[in-house]
């Protein structure tokens, strides 16, 4: 048993370490990239990229152009590579601050923090290209500690439903959140590191968390952010998915419905009855 655990805690530290190496090199190479870049022109910059995180994999498909992936990437690296959880972008992408890039980012990328403050620079060598910043004071070993327990697991989980079908692993995944994560009625635990790693958090961090899932095990999925008609409270915020199933067809789940009520009431249901008391306003 200690033989285990000290070999999940060198695992653990070696991930760490490589996600901090991989973090800071992005930043490096990002600032290169820039530097190059202002000698040559100061029309459009080259493009660039970065493989994500497993559970990044295949996010962000639902309206997110290469640019915007690009500058996700950015800030999401840059913020891990920086000691005082700032960051600004080096780099100038053609953004709007009103797409749903934030939600994105959100959902994607900043699964044990919430990405903070963000704002968007422009100059007039830039027109309608943006610096964006980011500001969010935190202990940046923890958080780079967080970020790389979430991929670890992820990863893990994923590898656990190779072979599978695609209805084999929604169903596994559902299962596997609803016995891992219970509702925080504190209302102080929102990420989906909170809810796959500590095992408790509200709605966003079970859709969130089932929407890394399936998207990186290779299943189309959404994420949804809208509001819900509650008995006794009327609308409330909420939030919950869609996933493609073997048939190529879009069911909805809300996990945390099926979690807090021990049913499967809200697994797998057509948009027309999930419709009957969701109201989607934002889908990643």
């Amino acid at each position: 048993m200690w033989k285990n655990r000290r070999d999940k805690q060198v695992n653990a530290a070696s991930t760490i370490q490589e996600k901090t190496q991989k973090a800071k090199a992005f930043a490096r190479t990002v600032t290169g990239i820039a530097i190059a870049a202002s000698v040559i022109s100061t029309a459009a910059s080259p493009a660039y990229s970065v493989e994500p995180d497993i559970s990044q994999a295949t996010c962000l498909d639902n309206g997110i152009l290469d640019d915007e992936r690009a500058m996700l990437l950015d800030i999401y690296h840059g913020f891990l590579a920086s000691e005082s959880g700032t960051y600004q972008t080096v780099e100038f992408y053609p953004t709007n601050q009103w797409k749903n890039w934030p939600r994105a980012l959100e959902v994607c990328y900043f699964h044990s923090v919430k990405p903070g403050v963000m704002k968007l620079y422009g100059n007039i060598f830039h027109e309608g290209r943006y610096q964006v910043s980011i500001e969010r004071t935190e202990n940046m070993d923890v958080a780079r500690q967080k970020e790389a327990e979430y991929d670890a697991e992820v990863a893990r989980l994923v590898s656990m439903v190779e072979g599978k079908t695609a209805d084999e692993k929604i169903r596994f995944f559902h299962d596997y959140i609803v016995q891992k994560c219970v509702y925080d009625y504190s209302y102080t635990k929102s990420r989906a590191y909170d809810c796959l790693v500590e095992g408790i958090s509200v709605c966003n961090g079970y859709a969130a968390a089932f929407y890394n899932l399936c998207s990186a095990a290779g299943l189309e999925a959404g994420y949804i952010a809208g509001s819900v008609k509650v008995e006794d409270q009327g609308m409330v915020i909420h939030a919950w998915n869609r996933v493609k199933n073997g048939d190529g067809k879009w069911l909805y789940y809300d996990i945390t419905f099926d979690d807090v009520l021990g049913s499967y009431q809200y697994y797998g249901l057509t948009e027309d009855v999930m419709g009957q008391d969701h109201f989607p306003e934002e889908v990643i």
